[in-house]
């Protein structure tokens, strides 16, 4: 699968066609997790578009572990929620926001077996507010707290967010009063 005349997102790009088109395509982990460790934006902009569609990920062997995709979605998201990056694979900030929040809705959908991942995705997210400018704050704020807060089955994953004062502030701007209630 890689090649030295081709970019890694465009072996991504040729992997997701393939895997598409319905070839038997096995593609090793070993590839995948070199991609997931690129510092690259485009590369990581590609392999979380890769890892998104089910019938990608299914072309890996052996299949990735869960903590294995959850910790380079965490640092994908945060990558890009800090960076407000621009071009073809990457998202921007508050496209990153959106998905982030779609993310974590589903994960709260599945407590409780995946309390371990909703509890890493918000102390993810209260790190990056507390270290964050005003930019990053605002996109938390609007493009994820606004969406998350105001359902039921999110809004407990919050609670610890009360005893952060600052954290407890962004709620409040994303119009929630009192979370985890």
């Amino acid at each position: 699968m890689p090649s030295a005349t081709r970019s890694a997102p465009e072996e991504i790009e040729q992997a997701m066609e393939a895997c598409t088109a319905g070839r038997s395509l096995q593609i090793p982990a070993s590839v995948v997790r070199k991609w997931m460790g690129s510092y690259d934006n485009e590369t990581l902009g590609a392999v979380y578009a890769f890892l998104s569609k089910e019938r990608y990920c299914s072309c890996i062997r052996p299949p990735l572990s869960r903590d294995e995709v959850h910790s380079f979605l965490l640092r994908y998201y945060g990558k890009c929620l800090s960076g407000d990056f621009r071009g073809e694979w990457i998202h921007g900030r508050y496209e990153a926001g959106w998905e982030f929040a779609g993310f974590l809705r589903h994960a709260c959908s599945l407590l409780p077996e995946s309390e371990y991942v909703v509890k890493q995705s918000v102390q993810m997210l209260a790190e990056l507010y507390l270290a964050g400018g005003e930019d990053v704050r605002q996109c938390i704020v609007t493009a994820i707290l606004e969406h998350l807060l105001n359902d039921k089955n999110v809004r407990p994953a919050f609670g610890s967010w009360k005893r952060n004062a600052v954290l407890h502030e962004a709620c409040q701007l994303a119009g929630e009063k009192g979370t985890g209630n």
